[in-house]
């Protein structure tokens, strides 16, 4: 980012923090990106801080532009942590977490997401494959002090497109309507499913 600046104001007991960072536009992208962050809350003591996600807003050719839903309730300290309420938001995409975590106690996250772009995907794939559509579904997982963790991810990808290179050089493209991608982790490993229609 070529330009941040950070403000707050108030006490240590209730007080407000703004964060906003920008990208010129590139060349390249013909857009440039933005990060707006605003927190309010207060110090609880000397090692925790319980307030609000107020503002958290993304803007980058990759992501497309993301906002936060409305506010969605944060503590963050040195013993537990916890989210409640974010939900992320760009056009008819959505994206819902909520989690806790105790320092000596076990930790949980849970969420939804529906109508997510592949697109998303587009930096961690390899340059010549490609996947077009949406992706819906639901996570949870829970975690213990000793290191035992359980999870299940039922995602719903569909309608889309697969574009991979094939053998003679060609462009491949699988077509889908529907699928299902389900994985559950807990005591006896991971398992998964897939299908696509």
């Amino acid at each position: 980012y070529d330009t941040v600046n950070l403000a707050s104001q108030g006490t240590r007991q209730a007080h407000q923090i703004t964060l906003a960072m920008r990208q010129a536009v590139s060349a390249a992208a013909q857009q440039g990106q933005s990060l707006d962050l605003a927190l309010a809350g207060g110090l609880r003591g000397t090692t925790s801080w319980s307030g609000e996600i107020r503002r958290l807003d993304l803007s980058s050719p990759p992501t497309g532009a993301w906002k936060l839903g409305g506010p969605a309730a944060l503590t963050v300290g040195t013993t537990q942590a916890a989210l409640k309420g974010f939900c992320w938001t760009s056009g008819a995409a959505r994206l819902c977490a909520d989690g806790q975590w105790l320092k000596n106690g076990p930790w949980s996250a849970s969420g939804n997401l529906a109508a997510v772009p592949f697109s998303l995907l587009k930096p961690l794939l390899p340059p010549d494959v490609q996947i077009t559509g949406t992706v819906g579904g639901t996570f949870t997982g829970t975690g213990s002090p000793a290191g035992a963790v359980t999870a299940n991810v039922d995602l719903r990808p569909g309608p889309g497109e697969i574009h991979y290179p094939g053998k003679a050089g060609e462009t491949a493209v699988v077509r889908f309507d529907q699928g299902t991608v389900r994985l559950v982790a807990g005591a006896d490993g991971v398992t998964g499913h897939a299908d696509l229609t």
